[in-house]
């Protein structure tokens, strides 16, 4: 089973939250692993209203849909070998908010370029 937790780790009054999933796995001989990948999210909170719990209902939300998302995508994942990993974190992150990592942004830019120019010179 996998969890989804949000965390605060500043010490300023306003910053970025973290968001870590943690899931624990116990094989058949006995032994387990815990893997808790975490990553940096793009979402902006006061120190303040984390700790009270009481921030707007659009950031709750936002929150909450994440989460699901995460779990979901997780659960479609999961198999006897996949382990989680800071770098799967991000990329389920960035399929969540439509994000497209720069690499693959240069690649998107490229294939455009190559289409306007292909207009062009068809001429339309």
């Amino acid at each position: 089973m996998a969890s989804v937790n949000f965390l605060y780790r500043s010490s300023k009054d306003k910053a970025n939250l973290k968001m870590r999933l943690r899931h624990h796995v116990t094989y058949l001989d006995g032994t387990s692993d815990n893997f808790q990948p975490e990553i940096n999210l793009d979402i902006q909170i006061y120190k303040a209203d984390f700790k009270s719990g009481e921030y707007n209902k659009d950031t709750k939300r936002l929150l909450e849909d994440i989460e699901d998302f995460v779990i979901e995508s997780f659960s479609k994942k999961k198999t006897k070998h996949f382990k989680p990993t800071s770098e799967w974190l991000k990329q389920t992150y960035n399929d969540f908010s439509n994000k497209v990592d720069n690499e693959d942004s240069q690649l998107l830019v490229d294939w455009i370029d190559k289409v306007i120019k292909d207009l062009e010179t068809k001429g339309r």
